[in-house]
Order: C-alpha cells, then structure tokens, then sequence
C-alpha cells in the first residue's frame, strides 16, 4: 500500500505543474503499477478503488468506472476509510456511470448511512447533487 500511496501522490504532484507531459506519465506509470498490484492481491477492495481513481483521471469510461468502483465495493465493502473515499469518488462520478454501477452504490450508500458517523454523514449530504440525493432518499427508505 505504501508503494500505491507513493505512485497516487507523484500522479498529484504532477497534475499540479503546467507540464502535462509529466501528469501523462506519472498517470501512465501509477496505471501500470495499479495493474500490477491488482495482479498481486486481486481480493483487496482498496487497491479497485485507487484503480479506479487513476482510471477516472485518464478520462471517465462509465463502463469500466462502475466495474472498478462494484469490484471495490465488493471487495472492501465496510472498511471506514476505503469507504469514505469511494463515497467521495461516487460524488465525483457523472449519474451515467452512478447508473452502471447502481447495485454496487445503493450498497454502498446503505452501509455509508449505516456506519459513518452523523458529521460525515452531513458532509457528505452537503455535497451531493441531485442525483446523488434521490439515491440517498431511497438508500434511507430502505
């Protein structure tokens, strides 16, 4: 996980510089390095998620973000902080790939509202779109 944090930091670093060269290959080395660490420990819902992250800075792929964010999910379906960052992620995901991934959200959402304290709760709804905000309404009723 160090190496991951490392590899998503660089990518950071990078995409703060007007050299868009830099951010190019920092994302492209953070992909491959994601790829490999996926490669290694398939089973771990945080390492999806930090996929996920990258893949969504190289370009919103609806398909392949709701397949990242579901994996995951499924694979780290309660961990507070990996949790916490994906409910950050979903926000930043447009409602057509919220939609592709809608079990995996409506799941997410539900165990959000169940474990996160009230503070990130409220957080979290202050930050919402209307998207967003219809899928908590029905994730509370349920």
């Amino acid at each position: 996980m160090p190496a991951v944090t490392i590899m998503l930091h660089a990518a950071d670093e990078a995409g703060q510089e007007p050299n868009l060269s830099a951010w190019v290959d920092a994302l492209t080395r953070a992909d491959r390095y994601m790829k490999f660490a996926l490669g290694c420990s398939p089973n771990e819902g945080n390492y999806w998620l930090r996929f996920a992250m990258i893949r969504r800075l190289q370009g919103e792929n609806s398909t392949e973000l709701a397949t990242l964010m579901s994996l995951s999910a499924r694979y780290a379906p309660v961990e507070p902080d990996v949790l916490s960052l994906r409910m950050r992620v979903w926000l930043s995901l447009q409602p057509i790939t919220r939609s592709a991934a809608a079990a995996a959200l409506a799941s997410d959402l539900a165990k959000f509202l169940e474990h996160a304290s009230v503070q990130d709760i409220k957080n979290f709804s202050s930050a919402v779109d209307m998207d967003m905000q219809s899928r908590m309404i029905d994730a509370r009723r349920k």
